[in-house]
């Protein structure tokens, strides 16, 4: 027997509408746009005219991406998200070239998803789980330095899932570069250390929380 565990936080699906999910999976199988009022995450509402491309899941959610009128290239719109939707009956646009695989392989993490090299020092846990699942095939570890440490070296993308990684390890892991990431790791440990350390349980605000 064989079970399998999620290794996120587990967090129970948002709840979509069953009729614009028939829409968007009968506009999809017909090649044809649809008209959906989607709410964005400001909760604004507006009417948009989409060029449905694929679906993703993504634990929890479920993605649909798409080319919106005015719009040439594709987006991600949660399918929770929609507050109605109904078919155009007109042929959708389909992006010169475009693959489904290659777009969720860049993209489907969120962030632009270009290639940088990773560069930080990890302690000899972190090391060590790193020796056995690599974050790329190219990653490279050097010998401990006279704190235990471990320079790490890998090609990766820049994306939200690093980003949370990254967080994730704080204790683990210090970022040399790239000096952006390195700039933003230090933001979010000044802004943890204001809330923690600065800030009453009652009082503390969280709505400029990163």
């Amino acid at each position: 027997m064989v079970g399998i565990v999620n290794p996120a936080q587990p967090m129970l699906p948002p709840k979509v509408n069953p009729m614009v999910q028939e829409v968007i999976h009968q506009a999809l199988i017909a090649k044809e746009r649809f008209r959906g009022i989607y709410r964005n995450a400001k909760g604004e509402e507006e009417e948009r005219l989409l060029s449905p491309l694929g679906l993703m899941i993504r634990s929890p959610s479920t993605y649909l991406v798409a080319v919106t009128e005015g719009h040439g290239d594709p987006r991600f719109y949660a399918l929770h998200r929609f507050c109605s939707a109904h078919r155009d009956y007109t042929p959708s646009i389909q992006p010169e070239a475009f693959s489904l695989a290659k777009f969720l392989e860049e993209h489907g993490n969120f962030g632009e998803g270009k290639w940088i090299t990773l560069k930080a020092k990890v302690n000899t846990s972190l090391a060590d789980i790193l020796h056995e699942t690599p974050l790329g095939a190219n990653q490279q570890l050097g010998l401990p330095d006279f704190e235990g440490r471990r320079e790490l070296e890998v090609k990766v993308r820049d994306n939200w899932q690093l980003r949370w990684w990254l967080r994730a390890q704080a204790e683990r892991l210090i970022v040399i570069a790239p000096q952006d990431l390195r700039e933003m790791l230090a933001r979010n440990a000044a802004f943890l250390v204001q809330q923690y350390c600065h800030s009453s349980l009652t009082g503390g605000s969280l709505e400029n929380a990163p």
